[in-house]
């Protein structure tokens, strides 16, 4: 048996098909927050220092990608050892060449290490540290971390990283500098920022923490792909109410 669709039941179904391609597959789930927290020897500059994106891009996949962030005429680099820490929800790997990034004055390749876990200055317990070396001329404006989960699933982007001892889920080594640096001269001031994963995020409407931030979750779908479904719908409706 053929169902032949005709009518106001035919373009009810035109649209419902059309906002199916639409929708597409669902946008990235990811979130970003800032480390804000400065210690006392970077404290005296205003932050925040560094921005923290988690990119959950499979239930068992993430890509963490760490931004350094300008104040006034200052850009905050990372470096040395402890340039980043994470507190990792689960048993996780860092995937084969899984650290990249952008070094500050070109080095190449960039000289990243996993570090494993390690205490940094003041902000407690990390499970997963990026070391680089000891040197200004080696540090970074990127650093972005690829992760694979050993067992179970992650359910969203916000569970990928987890409170550590002291309730932060991320941390760098700041080197403060001239913006932009100078090749040759040396930072102003070097300490570490963290941050717990909610506060200070930088958000796409203005919002200054979550949740009123809009982008801590966006596997939704896009607004144009709703309206779609919503028309779709009220026309299949109006179809069956026809016949």
């Amino acid at each position: 048996m053929r169902l032949k669709l005709q009518g106001p039941l035919a373009v009810a179904w035109v649209l419902l098909s059309i906002c199916a391609v639409a929708a597409g597959p669902a946008t990235a789930d990811l979130i970003t927050f800032d480390l804000g927290n400065g210690n006392s020897f970077i404290s005296g500059y205003a932050g925040p220092y560094v921005q923290v994106t988690v990119n959950r891009t499979s239930s068992t996949a993430a890509t963490i990608t760490f931004d350094s962030l300008t104040n006034g005429g200052n850009i905050y680099l990372m470096g040395d050892g402890g340039t980043v820490g994470l507190n990792v929800n689960g048993a996780y790997t860092v995937a084969a060449g899984g650290l990249t990034g952008t070094t500050t004055f070109g080095v190449s390749p960039p000289p990243y290490s996993n570090g494993g876990a390690a205490i940094l200055a003041g902000f407690g317990l990390f499970n997963l540290t990026i070391n680089s070396t000891d040197s200004y001329a080696d540090t970074s404006t990127e650093l972005v971390i690829h992760l694979t989960l050993d067992a179970g699933a992650w359910a969203d982007a916000a569970s990928v990283l987890t409170p550590n001892n002291l309730g932060l889920e991320a941390a760098a080594h700041i080197f403060v500098s001239s913006n932009p640096p100078v090749n040759g001269g040396g930072p102003l001031a070097v300490g570490f920022a963290a941050g717990d994963g909610s506060s200070n995020p930088q958000c796409t409407n203005g919002a200054t923490n979550y949740p009123a931030c809009d982008n801590q979750n966006r596997n939704v779908a896009e607004p144009t792909s709703l309206a779609l479904l919503s028309l779709g719908l009220a026309g299949l409706g109006f179809a069956r109410r026809k016949q």
